[in-house]
């Protein structure tokens, strides 16, 4: 069973961990499983381009127990007053399919 590592990588970060991809996981996953969690937080905004250190969205993304895809809907469906609508959304898209 297999599941996007991106909101454990981004945890990881905001516990300050410095280096994830050497990291003594129990089961390690495998280097491009990594790679493409950190491209696409680098593409969330929520890590850093060029050092890949957490950025201040990073870290309120962290703070919701969702993906990191889902966290930035809600962000800015904050910033963008239509929360209400957004936590629908978001609701929606986050249950499992049976």
């Amino acid at each position: 069973l297999r599941s996007p590592i991106d909101g454990v990588l981004l945890q990881m970060k905001a516990m300050c961990i410095p280096d994830i991809r050497n990291f003594p996981y129990p089961t390690p996953p495998d280097e491009s499983d990594v790679q493409d969690a950190l491209k696409t937080l680098v593409r969330l905004g929520a890590l850093s381009d060029d050092s890949e250190d957490i950025t201040p969205l990073g870290r309120s993304l962290a703070a919701f127990p969702l993906a990191p895809r889902f966290s930035k809907m809600l962000v800015l469906g904050h910033q963008g007053g239509c929360l209400p609508y957004v936590i629908s959304l978001v609701a929606a898209l986050s249950v499992e399919n049976p």
